[in-house]
């Protein structure tokens, strides 16, 4: 996660008791998840490589379904597994190609789609949803249904180019979102054109006050200093070579 859970809890006020993590791969997140005392969490991953790893080390308090998330059910479709298996997606390799050129494709694994609403219907709706899914991320929301308007936080990977080939872009989820009364509460870009967001449902999350404003622009502002020395050393490899 770009935007870490501690940031996330101390600044955004995001403490959720129940999660749904979409794009579990390694299940990265889980010790930070336990320290701030979120969960317990429901992780979906479409590897079956990863499930039988996971199978084997999640709390068992935590839930692990194998799915491919989509928009719709029951749709035959390949997932494009990378090198570096972080990378895999329903979607071939757009600009990713580029910005991330170590990254490349291995092989293939056919998959039958399910949607979100199908996943959880005998599920409790979560306080959070966390999408990592390689741009494919609104076609998941898209699957919940009108189920999203009473999750209180989604954070979720954002894109401003094709990364991926007819990958969602950022302003096509804030518009989605917004039907259900989301805003994006803060954003954090890599270099690549990628980032993660997180967008409160100001139906659910009470409205900041004016401290928590501020100590919230003084975190931006060192993520904008860190992108720029990010940006300047990029620049500087370039010339280098």
């Amino acid at each position: 996660m770009l935007i870490s859970v501690k940031v996330l809890k101390k600044y955004w006020g995001v403490d959720p008791q129940s999660i749904v993590h979409v794009g579990a791969h390694n299940a990265e997140e889980l010790e930070t998840y336990n320290q701030a005392g979120w969960g317990p969490v429901i992780w979906i991953e479409a590897q079956p490589s990863k499930v039988r790893e996971l199978s084997n080390r999640l709390p068992r308090s935590h839930r692990l379904i194998e799915a491919a998330v989509w928009d719709v059910d029951d749709i035959d479709l390949n997932l494009n597994v990378m090198t570096n298996t972080e990378s895999t997606s329903l979607l071939s390799l757009g600009t990713h190609a580029k910005e991330h050129p170590t990254v490349t494709f291995s092989h293939t694994i056919p998959v039958k789609t399910k949607t979100l609403k199908n996943l959880l219907n005998n599920f409790e709706i979560p306080e959070l949803l966390a999408l990592d899914i390689q741009g494919v991320e609104l076609r998941a929301i898209k699957g919940y249904g009108s189920e999203i308007a009473s999750v209180k936080w989604v954070y979720c990977e954002v894109n401003k180019a094709e990364l991926y080939e007819g990958c969602c872009l950022i302003s096509e989820i804030d518009e989605y979102l917004s039907q259900y009364g989301f805003s994006r509460a803060v954003t954090r870009w890599t270099i690549h054109k990628w980032g993660d967001a997180l967008y409160e449902n100001r139906n659910l999350v009470p409205r900041s006050n004016l401290s928590q404003k501020i100590s919230r622009s003084v975190v931006k502002i060192s993520w904008a200093f860190d992108s720029t020395i990010s940006k300047l050393k990029k620049l500087a490899r370039r010339f280098l070579n």
